[in-house]
């Protein structure tokens, strides 16, 4: 077993946190799924992942408080079903389909073909368990207020900028080279794909420059950065003229532009959409209409100073023809022969990845996993919030707006990110899970200036 540095540090700032105060420790949990190229241990090919370890410290926590009196929502029911059945199918699958010839990925380039042995992916099964209890236990926290989510967003905001002007800047050859950093950031050695994007995106003019910031590549930076996106131009149109919000997603859609990835600019097409859809008056078409234009000058200004304009063709004209298009519609096609192999039950978690999630779901549980999978989100966006209840400069987030952003995520998986523990929807998931905590399920008191304030009973 190998312990990273990255994992010794990150270990040391939950312990720290988590002396601090119990917020102070879910933060972390929450900002742990940016570091998605990170590693905590690596077993042979296993990887820990920060989410999962950083999720594993908060339950380990909880269990140390004594937390009692926890109420399980009704989505965890949905979720508790659906791993029961991916666990099923995976027993099944070892035991009818052992010594079946799939067509498995190998590193990023390649492809081999391989006996499936009958293996069960206890790890990821146990990952995705983890995910489940960390999300009931958030739902009996105290419930996220709107300063809390800007907070927290905030920060994310700036990490991912951070790390991704440095990564840029590196692979541009303005700044030299930080191995220490490198190897911090990007821990996950038992991926090869993390070293290979490790090499072509630090050396210099190796391929074209794309920014990834803390994510194993640009497609899964998109998963990221298009609700981010959404987050801010949705505050800075239905509050008040925020020029700090319209700023951060002026930044967001730069670094959306330097990803060069189809992912990521397809998706924010779908991020005004919905932005379009949410308009009621006359001033906040006009916001819309200014903000379109903004988009379009910085789009202008950065093909024309950068020379961007062949490599944003290659990104989304070209795409189809690209050698990354075909790689990944190899892996798809994989997915699709296990899943006919399979007669449509699936080879078992983990032991087969699409490009695409649909693909990824159809190769490992099949069509039963897919319509589980599909019932458990629909048991997360049904799930509601107390309705902007103000007392004392206090407001609760728009529980839709975060819903729409994990919405956004699902489809830029659905697009090109094969991962099921992809650590960014885990993460929106989580927030939407402390923002309808049951608190605000009984009615609480708060005496103030004289005055008694009190939440209301909401009936989930």
């Amino acid at each position: 077993m190998q312990v990273t540095m990255f994992g010794i540090i990150w270990f040391l700032i939950l312990i720290i946190s988590g002396i601090v105060s119990q917020k102070s420790l879910i933060k972390c949990v929450f900002l742990s799924g940016l570091f998605q190229a990170g590693a905590i241990f690596i077993v042979g090919n296993a990887v820990v992942n920060p989410l999962t370890f950083s999720c594993l410290i908060y339950i380990i926590g909880c269990i140390c408080r004594g937390k009692k009196g926890i109420k399980i929502p009704k989505f965890f029911y949905v979720f508790l079903f659906m791993w029961v059945v991916f666990l099923c199918i995976s027993v099944l699958a070892s035991e009818l389909f052992s010594g079946l010839s799939i067509h498995r990925l190998n590193g990023f380039l390649t492809n081999i073909r391989s006996v499936y042995q009958g293996e069960i992916s206890f790890y990821g099964l146990f990952e995705l368990l983890l995910y489940g209890i960390t999300a009931v236990l958030l739902y009996n926290e105290k419930p996220f207020n709107q300063i809390d989510l800007d907070n927290l967003i905030n920060s994310a905001f700036w990490i991912v900028l951070i790390i991704g002007v440095w990564q840029y800047t590196t692979k541009l050859g303005l700044i030299p080279r930080i191995f220490f950093l490198e190897n911090l950031v990007y821990s996950n050695t038992a991926s090869d794909s993390i070293a290979y994007y490790n090499y072509t995106h630090f050396v210099v003019n190796i391929t074209v420059n794309r920014m990834h910031s803390s994510f194993m590549e640009p497609s899964y930076f998109a998963g990221f950065l298009n609700p981010i996106l959404y987050y801010y131009l949705f505050k800075f149109i239905s509050g008040k003229n925020n020029t700090k919000d319209l700023l951060k997603a002026i930044l967001v859609f730069v670094m959306i532009i330097l990803t060069l990835s189809t992912t990521a600019i397809s998706l924010s097409l779908i991020v005004v959409l919905f932005i379009i859809i949410q308009l009621k008056d006359f001033r906040r078409i006009m916001k819309a209409l200014s903000l379109l234009v903004i988009g379009i000058l910085i789009l202008g200004i950065i093909i024309n100073y950068t020379g961007l304009w062949d490599s944003l063709i290659k990104a989304s004209i070209e795409k189809a023809s690209s050698t990354s298009a075909k790689i990944r519609d190899t892996w798809n096609q994989a997915c699709l022969q296990a899943f006919e192999d399979t007669h449509g039950i699936g080879i078992g978690l983990g032991n087969i990845r699409g490009s695409s999630f649909i693909f990824t779901l159809l190769g490992n549980v099949g069509v039963i996993g897919i319509l589980c999978y599909l019932l458990f989100i629909i048991s997360i966006l049904r799930t509601k919030i107390l309705t902007h209840v103000n007392y004392n400069n206090t407001q609760y987030p728009n529980i839709s707006s975060l819903k729409i952003m994990l919405i956004i995520c699902i489809a830029a998986q659905i697009i090109s990110i094969g991962n099921y523990n992809y650590s960014v929807f885990w993460i929106l998931l989580f927030l939407i899970v402390s923002c309808c905590s049951t608190y605000a399920n009984y009615p609480i008191s708060h005496t103030s200036n004289n005055r008694t304030r009190e939440l209301v009973n909401v009936k989930k």
